[in-house]
C-alpha cells in the first residue's frame, strides 16, 4: 500500500484506485486489529493498525483527488498544472 500511497500523491491523481477494494481491506484490516486486541498481541495491534492508517490516508486522498477531477472542467486552470 506504502507504494500506491506513494504514486498517489505524487501523480494527485486515484482513477486507478477501487473504492470496493479499499473498503474490504479496511475491513479485514479492521478484524487484525480486533483479534490482536483479544490475544494483547502488540505487534499484531501496531502492524495493523499502521497499515490501516496507511489505507484511510489512501481512502482521504481517493477522495480528494477525484473530486477535484469532477469539479474541474477539463479547460480549467488547475488541469494545466497537472503533471
Amino acid at each position: 500500500m506504502l507504494p500506491q500511497l506513494i504514486k498517489t500523491f505524487r501523480k494527485k491523481e486515484a482513477d486507478d484506485i477501487s473504492l470496493l477494494m479499499l473498503l474490504v481491506l479496511m475491513s479485514g484490516i479492521s478484524m487484525w486489529i480486533y483479534y490482536g486486541t483479544l490475544r494483547e498481541d502488540l505487534p499484531i495491534i501496531f502492524t495493523n493498525v499502521f497499515s490501516l492508517l496507511l489505507n484511510v490516508i489512501l481512502m482521504f486522498l481517493r477522495w480528494k483527488y477525484k473530486n477535484k477531477k469532477d469539479f474541474f472542467p477539463d479547460n480549467h486552470e488547475y488541469n494545466k498544472f497537472k503533471t
